[in-house]
């Protein structure tokens, strides 16, 4: 994360947060400030992408780790979770208020020409 992070805002010198002794016990709060560092950083327009979020199983920790970063991302900021498994309950409150969206298979079903189109996009 630190890495795609500093290629996003390289004007920033300074590394992300760190996981040390003292967040161990509060593992949301030190996700929230890592992610709001996180999307201070990133320019306008940033989507962050989590792939294969299936991998990590039903009742991984991962989930919460996402709950909180959806909770704190800015209007400038869009977050994606590939998955081939629908949301875990822990994500219930944001799929219900309508803070996330789930686009089953047939959503995303392209055509070639979309396919195309999409690929090309970033290449404007």
């Amino acid at each position: 994360m630190g890495v795609a992070v500093r290629q996003a805002a390289p004007r920033h010198k300074q590394p992300l947060p760190h996981l040390t002794p003292e967040y161990l016990g509060g593992i949301e709060t030190f996700t929230r400030h890592l992610f709001e560092v996180i999307f201070r950083r990133v320019p306008a327009g940033t989507v962050l992408v989590f792939d294969n979020v299936q991998d990590a199983g039903a009742e991984s920790a991962l989930h919460d780790v996402l709950r909180v970063a959806f909770e704190c991302v800015p209007s400038h900021v869009r977050v994606m979770c590939l998955s081939r498994a629908a949301p875990p309950a822990a994500l219930a409150r944001l799929r219900a208020n309508g803070s996330l969206a789930v686009f089953g298979r047939d959503a995303v079903n392209l055509i070639l020409e979309e396919a195309r189109a999409l690929l090309c996009f970033g290449n404007r």
